[in-house]
């Protein structure tokens, strides 16, 4: 996926590393062979079959263990290999096989050709999905676990249990999951044993205190829809305090110099909107669009976005807006989401952030030396041009400190003076 635009402050600091013991390995195809690993060169050797299939190698392995203690009464190390079926493999390795069992034979050992394959359709295999997230509620960070029963199935349907897990948290939560935090773990058929790696996967969870959710979930494969991958894009804009946030629908857009041309529309469409707080949306906000990405890719990072900012106190604003759409023509701003006010008519606004009366402003510079902070002030000029002006005063009047993450924003008066009224900065007396 190519990104047009980083927009910054999105989320909370989440916990990372989290160990995903017993998670399913992805299926391998090829050729399969089982054996049980003697305990010396004359022990008894029990041995499957050669056979194909595409499996994940740990159930081939449980499956045979399982043979060997209900059908032969053993409990014993096993162990399975697979080899790549190119021609002539499978005929290369039953005649080594043969010529193993016969020095086995000749050496006064004994070989058990169960002549087993794997059948996964009739194999049920028991498993635990789990998942675990921090997230901000309001000012607070919480942390939540998501956990199931143990699930039965067939283990012919293992390779999809993972990602029809993975979708459903997706669904209930997409802002909330991280890669690292979630998996589904196969249980051991000891009812003891399988406590022990419940209890587990929950461990580092309970010690954060977080909130144990059990859910009633029923697995089924995921249906792929023929839209999913469709190259598209959403375009937002973030107000860098992460009180509003202005996004649109997930919009067709096939190439890089299309979601270029989108995101350049995008934010002229911008200058027609002021958030409630009186700021310039174009001017005072981090602006862009993602993608061009897969659709339901593209989807489920706006949706996870979405739900950061909303949980974290911020507004969100639909904005009804696509490149090249009906929408798109319209200086009409949006109308909110129907859970907080919606921005302001703005008619009669201009394609500027500036009119014959003039925005408000406030600058700041951050350094090693001293914060410094403007009291608002009024200007016809362009945002570009105050910000040059406001780095060339810097320069001359903290030779010292230098210019050290000096910006300037269109505000209000109100605004400003909440802002020059709160602690860490040092009232600068500019105006441009």
């Amino acid at each position: 996926m190519k990104t047009i635009a980083i927009v910054l402050g999105f989320g909370a600091a989440l916990l990372c590393n989290v160990a995903r013991a017993g998670e399913i390995p992805a299926a391998q195809a090829g050729l399969w062979f089982c054996q049980s690993i003697q305990s010396d060169p004359t022990a008894k050797l029990y041995a499957s079959d050669v056979f194909g299939g595409t499996f994940d190698g740990s159930e081939v392995k449980h499956a045979f263990a399982d043979l060997l203690k209900t059908k032969h009464g053993l409990t014993v190390q096993v162990s399975c290999s697979m080899a790549y079926d190119t021609p002539g493999i499978r005929e290369k390795l039953d005649a080594d096989h043969q010529r193993w069992f016969t020095q086995i034979r000749n050496g006064g050992g004994t070989v058990v050709e169960t002549h087993w394959t794997f059948e996964p359709a009739q194999i049920r295999i028991a498993y635990e999905c789990f998942g675990g997230a921090q997230h901000m509620n309001g000012t607070a960070r919480v942390s939540t676990y998501f956990y199931t029963d143990p699930i039965e199935m067939a283990g012919s349907q293992q390779d999809q249990l993972g990602l029809a897990w993975d979708a459903y948290l997706g669904n209930l939560h997409p802002g909330w999951m991280f890669a690292g935090a979630q998996g589904c773990t196969r249980l051991p058929n000891d009812p003891a044993q399988r406590q022990a790696v419940i209890d587990s996967n929950a461990a580092r969870w309970k010690s954060l205190n977080a909130e144990m959710v059990r859910v009633n979930w029923t697995f089924s494969p995921v249906q792929a829809s023929a839209d999913d991958n469709a190259p598209s894009v959403f375009c937002q804009a973030l107000r860098p305090d992460n009180k509003d946030w202005y996004v649109t629908p997930v919009f067709a857009a096939a190439t890089a110099a299309e979601g270029t041309a989108a995101m350049n529309a995008w934010r002229t469409y911008l200058k027609n909107i002021k958030d409630p707080d009186g700021y310039m949306v174009a001017d005072s906000y981090l602006s862009g669009c993602d993608g061009p990405g897969p659709a339901k890719a593209m989807k489920r990072q706006r949706a996870a976005r979405y739900e950061q900012i909303r949980d974290g106190g911020g507004r969100v604003v639909e904005v009804p807006w696509t490149f090249g759409g009906a929408t798109n023509a319209s200086a009409a701003p949006p109308a909110g989401d129907g859970t907080a006010a919606a921005a302001p008519p703005q008619a009669a606004a201009t394609a500027s952030s500036t009119s014959a009366a003039g925005q408000v402003y406030q600058c700041s510079m951050g350094s090693f030396g001293g914060n410094y902070l403007t009291p608002g002030f009024t200007s016809t000029k362009d945002l570009s041009t105050i910000i040059a002006d406001w780095q060339a005063y810097v320069r001359k009047a903290h030779p010292v400190q230098g210019v050290v993450r000096s910006n300037c924003m269109a505000t209000t008066q109100k605004a400003a003076a909440a802002g020059l009224a709160g602690p860490g900065f040092t009232r600068e007396d500019w105006s441009d």
